[in-house]
């Protein structure tokens, strides 16, 4: 669960450093070996068990699920707020 929540947090920062230049695109690299690089040489720090063949299998299959249901996640609240934004009943939204 580690490394799919690292993967997810992974996904934020590349979001976050988008369009992406040189600076922007060290930080995005340098967070991903850094995670990967960290949990392999702490696995006893960190208390994380060695990534066995089917636990490898699994984490890679919720890292490429975990793209698109991000992805869909960020598109609802978009919606959410725009609705939210453009409704007239609402007052405690909208500034004064």
């Amino acid at each position: 669960m580690y490394y799919v929540t690292g993967f997810a947090s992974l996904l934020a920062v590349f979001k976050a450093c988008q369009p992406l230049n040189k600076v922007r695109a060290f930080v995005s690299i340098t967070a991903l070996i850094g995670f990967y690089a960290a949990a392999f040489l702490f696995t006893g720090i960190l208390h994380l068990t060695s990534l066995t063949i089917p636990a490898l299998m699994l984490f890679i299959g919720l890292d490429i699920l975990c793209i698109p249901v991000k992805s869909l996640l960020a598109r609802l609240v978009e919606k959410v707020f725009s609705k939210i934004e453009n409704h007239k009943d609402v007052q405690f939204l909208k500034t004064k």
